[in-house]
């Protein structure tokens, strides 16, 4: 394999140990689980303004509901890690 190969293989790694230190972080400080909350209050206020406007954004409910199921599997995957 060639040195440029292995450089880039061990950045890999790295950003890959970087990556995983950062979510643990956020797991415990459960910073992830209150960006999870903005964005559904934003998504919430976005579905208010196209309902004021007589438009139907399903896609903004859909958002909604993904980011309502991906709470609730952060909630009951990492409850009491911090």
């Amino acid at each position: 394999m060639s040195q440029g190969n292995l450089d880039w293989t061990n950045r890999v790694e790295e950003d890959a140990l970087h990556v995983d230190e950062q979510m643990h972080f956020l797991m415990k400080s459960f910073g992830l689980q209150l960006m999870l909350e903005a964005l559904m209050h934003r998504t919430d206020v976005s579905i208010q303004h196209a309902k004021e406007r007589n438009e139907n954004d399903d896609y903004l409910h859909k958002i909604k509901a993904n980011l309502e199921k991906t709470l609730e599997d952060y909630k009951n995957r990492y409850a009491g890690v911090a």
